[in-house]
């Protein structure tokens, strides 16, 4: 995977899901080579045969989560990046040749800004592209931008995001952003097409705690989960359901800016 890293968003709240989603992420994608990033307040944390930086330090300092990916970004030498968040654990082999043909068409095409690898709900009629895997996004599609894998133009990613927001004020916002500012086209994989990183859409915690049925399927993986921060029986019955914060106005106004 050439000219792109792997950016792991995560804080040391959730330092106990590194061990397996990396553990997972060496055994169904043997031949990364690329550069890894995850992001901490201030913990490292390694994992042998992995080229895994932790290049933040907020260490008794409060920071949103998009100052802490906008700064991450700041570290990254590469033009491309696979976003992935640290709940999202890989369940079956990674394919990495369609990751490769998205960095090619990234080189190929500079108006595309970020193709997301996750199958989504479909709420409008999808445009066709000149790419046979993706379809483009419309400008009318509620989760135009969204937190699920993708891998993105670097100088896209960095300009979308605004400092004042937490993942959940990014993923409402960015995408009224994306529609009034910014040109770059967002592309979507094909539901007939495979995905080339497999997981559950909603990742193995829900507020905080793990999903047990979805821990259950990687019973075989000898993660070593630690499940002291609690556990879901059964999926909870609003898990796929968005959360919907409240905004006061100043911060509306901010996440509207084309840039502050």
């Amino acid at each position: 995977m050439k000219n792109c890293t792997l950016l792991v968003s995560s804080c040391d709240n959730y330092e106990d899901l590194w061990g397996p989603f990396f553990s997972l992420l060496k055994k169904y994608w043997i031949s990364i080579d690329c550069p890894i990033m995850l992001i901490t307040d201030g913990k490292k944390f390694s994992s042998n045969g992995l080229q895994i930086q932790c290049p933040l330090d907020y260490t008794n300092k409060q920071r949103t989560w998009s100052e802490c990916v906008i700064e991450a970004i700041g570290h990254i030498d590469t033009e491309y990046i696979l976003f992935m968040l640290d709940d999202f654990w890989i369940k079956e082999p990674v394919d990495d040749i369609l990751i490769d043909k998205c960095i090619g068409y990234l080189d190929s095409d500079k108006n595309a800004g970020t193709f997301c690898l996750r199958h989504q709900p479909d709420f409008k009629l999808h445009e066709e592209s000149k790419f046979s895997e993706f379809v483009r996004r419309p400008k009318s599609e509620p989760y135009r931008i969204t937190t699920q894998v993708s891998v993105w133009r670097k100088s896209y990613l960095n300009k979308i995001l605004r400092k004042h927001e937490s993942v959940w004020d990014f993923e409402t916002f960015a995408k009224y952003r994306s529609r009034l500012f910014y040109p770059e086209r967002i592309y979507l994989i094909k539901p007939t097409v495979k995905m080339p990183i497999v997981y559950h859409s909603g990742g193995v915690l829900y507020r905080g705690k793990y999903v047990m049925p979805y821990l259950k399927e990687f019973k075989n993986d000898l993660l070593g989960i630690d499940l002291s921060r609690g556990y879901y029986l059964n999926k909870p019955s609003n898990y796929d359901g968005l959360i919907t914060p409240k905004y006061d106005f100043w911060s509306i106004t901010k996440s509207l800016f084309p840039k502050y």
